[in-house]
């Protein structure tokens, strides 16, 4: 009979020792026992950090380019001149003669539908083109508080905060704007749709990047300063995707088109 030798004092086990303790077996023809070494191997876990995805990285660039459009408006309201002032009361003025009439800056009771609605799709009209004679794209209930000719400081009347919500929500009701705050308090409001912009930009491409090929970044359309320019970037972003649709463009990433002259 055969054995594998067998130590002659044994050692305190350690914790390795008891991961490799021999098991004994008989063989069964021969009956010889013999002893293997069974080894325990701990499995190694590796735990691999999730890759940053593309979404998170355009959603962190739309975040900079947003605060970069929030900034480019606080300036361009800082450079509006007094003249630029004046030619825009000229303008709204002749276009809407009602609003130097004080009964016009008090919203009529709900209960008289006709002139109540009539009221609304009044300064709603005035609202649209106020701000695509601004080139605004968000607005605000407070921004218009004080603002010419929401508040009209040659008869003191102005609409109250109360009076604007219901003209953006009469906006909104049509399809024209959204709420872009949980506050309700700022409108995205759209002159123009994302459609028509898709044509605008693609024309200003045609016009400024004349080449056989150009790639178009988002961060490009946000610092053109055209009219486009302010629009949100999640927006933006969406009308590059309509381009690649129309056949404008080819998809380059989620943040950038390559244009074909």
């Amino acid at each position: 009979m055969i054995e594998l030798s067998v130590k002659k004092k044994e050692k305190k086990k350690t914790a390795k020792d008891k991961e490799s303790t021999p098991k004994e077996e008989i063989h069964e023809e021969t009956g010889v026992k013999t002893k293997t070494k069974v080894k325990k191997t701990k499995e190694k876990v590796t735990v691999k950090k999730p890759k940053e995805t593309i979404t998170a990285v355009v959603d962190k660039e739309i975040e900079i380019l947003e605060k970069e459009i929030e900034n480019a408006e606080i300036e361009l309201e800082k450079a509006k001149t007094h003249d630029a002032e004046a030619q825009a009361k000229e303008y709204f003025q002749k276009k809407y003669e009602w609003i130097s009439h004080p009964w016009m800056f008090s919203c009529p009771p709900h209960s008289k539908k006709d002139h109540y609605e009539s009221w609304k799709e009044d300064w709603g009209n005035l609202l649209l083109d106020w701000a695509k004679y601004f080139t605004k794209h968000i607005v605000g209930i407070l921004e218009l508080t004080d603002q010419y000719p929401f508040y009209n400081d040659e008869i003191k009347r102005g609409l109250s905060e109360e009076d604007i919500r219901s003209i953006m929500e009469f906006l909104i009701a049509r399809d024209l704007a959204r709420w872009i705050s949980k506050e309700e308090t700022r409108l995205r409001i759209y002159w123009k749709s994302l459609e028509a912009w898709s044509d605008i930009i693609y024309e200003w491409i045609l016009e400024a990047w004349a080449q056989d090929s150009w790639v178009i970044t988002l961060i490009d359309l946000v610092r053109a300063k055209q009219s486009f320019s302010t629009i949100p970037p999640k927006e933006l972003n969406e009308i590059m995707r309509i381009m690649v649709k129309k056949g404008y463009a080819t998809k380059v990433d989620e943040k950038a088109i390559e244009i074909s002259f």
